[in-house]
């Protein structure tokens, strides 16, 4: 077999079906963008209701989306939420 096509079928294996592999520095930039912008969202929306929150954490989580522990007041963002275009899916037309 073509050592080409092996190592397409290898990355093909690894990555989520119409998904791409990420480099780290890739990643990293993407997860402080989101990390800015829910940051913003939470001061603009969070305020208002007296809600604290301790921390945000931008994560690649393959089921969730945005789970928070209610104890703690730390959410967990996926960075899935971040579309290829750089905005935050959830920060469009804001």
């Amino acid at each position: 077999m073509d050592t080409e096509i092996s190592a397409e079928i290898q990355r093909s294996r690894r990555a989520p079906f119409g998904k791409t592999e990420l480099d780290a520095a890739e990643i990293a930039r993407r997860k402080k963008q989101l990390k800015r912008e829910v940051e913003r969202l939470v001061a603009k929306w969070g305020a208002g209701d007296g809600v604290k929150v301790s921390g945000i954490t931008i994560r690649q989580m393959k089921t969730r989306w945005g789970p928070a522990n209610v104890q703690t007041h730390h959410i967990n963002i996926n960075l899935a939420l971040l579309s290829a275009a750089g905005v935050p899916r959830v920060c469009r037309g804001t």
